[in-house]
């Protein structure tokens, strides 16, 4: 299942073998056995395949038919709430049980969603 996911994947981003193998810094042959299952991949290999591919490590060993792990679909889904919070903490327009946010816990809040945005991008 693993090599007939590999060569799908990698036929859907329009990549040959080589240009595959290259990124992973092994030969074509190599990356060939992996299609194939006649080499298994590492963890780590698998991991770099599954970030170039835009998917989770289970939908590639087949553990799960959603492409997408749980983690990136709530990120997803909750971006635009995300941006919404920031917002409202820079307008300050955001209450603690009725009164204004402090601004030393307004700055710490908007850390926190500037980390969040960031590891969103970089994911």
């Amino acid at each position: 299942m693993l090599g007939a996911r590999l060569k799908q994947l990698r036929k859907a981003q329009g990549l040959t073998q080589h240009q595959v193998a290259e990124t992973l810094g092994v030969n074509r042959e190599a990356y060939s056995h992996y299609e194939n299952e006649r080499r298994k991949l590492t963890p780590h290999t698998l991991t770099v395949l599954a970030k170039l591919f835009g998917v989770s490590t289970d939908y590639m060993l087949g553990r799960t038919d959603k492409p997408h792990s749980n983690e990136r679909e709530f990120i997803e889904t909750h971006r635009a709430m995300l941006e919404q919070l920031q917002d409202s903490i820079s307008a300050g327009r955001l209450e603690l049980d009725g009164r204004p946010l402090p601004p030393e816990e307004k700055e710490c809040l908007l850390i926190a969603l500037t980390i969040a945005r960031e590891l969103h991008t970089s994911s």
